[in-house]
């Protein structure tokens, strides 16, 4: 298959909460996969978590990061994720979309559909850069997707709009005598 990305990407609902694209690594190959995050009141005396394509275990540790360092109150919130497309996800590097899709839909904010994100998350809430993230940034970022968020920040695959560049020409410059 020639870019199996477009293939899990294809039914991803536009402009919807609890919705983030992940950077997997298959084999040697990169691929983007979406995690969605639904996470609502629990209405009985114990909150649910069930996951599906992720480890319940791991999802537990990034829930108690989420709340112990973000500070975002899930204590009586059922929490569902599932990776779309039947797919499992068993890296570390999904951490980051699970957490930014959880969030979003903690906070009803939309992830943008061209953004995409890996890394590891520690214990203490840090980011930490990977091996596989190595292979996925030289792998190169799938079309569609203009933002890759990681360890080391932020990586742009395109360029600004138009406007923004004009209106940084419009800017003073600081002169060089000062």
């Amino acid at each position: 298959m020639p870019n199996p990305s477009k293939l899990f990407l294809s039914e991803r609902p536009v402009n919807a909460p609890g919705s983030a694209v992940l950077c997997s690594v298959e084999g040697s190959r990169p691929i983007l996969v979406e995690v969605q995050a639904l996470v609502s009141s629990s209405s009985y005396g114990n909150a649910r978590r069930m996951a599906s394509g992720i480890d319940q275990q791991r999802l537990s540790l990034l829930l108690a990061v989420l709340e112990k360092r973000a500070g975002l109150n899930l204590a009586g919130d059922d929490v569902f994720v599932n990776v779309a497309g039947g797919m499992t996800v068993d890296e570390p590097a999904s951490d980051l979309g699970v957490l930014a899709a959880i969030a979003s839909s903690v906070r009803n904010r939309v992830i943008p559909q061209t953004t995409a994100m890996f890394g590891e998350v520690g214990l203490a809430g840090e980011v930490r850069g990977i091996t596989p993230g190595a292979a996925a940034h030289q792998g190169g970022v799938p079309d569609g997707i203009s933002a890759l968020h990681h360890a080391g920040g932020q990586h742009r695959t395109r360029r600004p709009p138009a406007r923004d560049a004009r209106r940084a020409e419009r800017q003073p410059k600081a002169s060089a005598s000062l």
